[in-house]
Order: structure tokens, then C-alpha cells, then sequence
């Protein structure tokens, strides 16, 4: 949980995200797998990448 904190030892909101991000990829890669449904990796790393370059920007403009 130490990771997840930042200098002040609060939790850092993009580091929390960035975890989320990668649970939620590995979830529906093996949610895909199991129903046997098609799996495009590179559609979801459009999408994530998008969503984290806002967040990024989130970020940005509130500090």
C-alpha cells in the first residue's frame, strides 16, 4: 500500500488509476477468454490511453 502514497502519504490518485487500469485490462482480457468472445488488446490500449491522458490533464489543470 506504500506505493500507492505519495510524498504527503496520502493516496496518489494517479497511481491508484494506473493500477485500476491494469486490473480492469487483465479482467476483461480473462472475461473475454472465458466466454470465448474476440479480444482486441489494441482497441482497449487506444481507449485506456485516451482515458489516462485525460486524467493526466485532470490532473494537471487542478493542481
Amino acid at each position: 500500500m506504500q506505493m500507492l502514497k505519495n510524498v504527503n502519504g496520502t493516496l496518489d490518485d494517479g497511481k491508484v488509476s494506473a493500477i485500476l487500469m491494469v486490473l480492469v485490462y487483465l479482467g476483461c482480457s480473462v472475461y473475454a477468454i472465458y466466454k470465448g468472445q474476440l479480444w482486441n488488446p489494441q482497441d482497449f490500449g487506444i481507449g485506456a490511453g485516451a482515458l489516462m491522458a485525460g486524467v493526466g490533464g485532470m490532473f494537471k489543470l487542478k493542481s
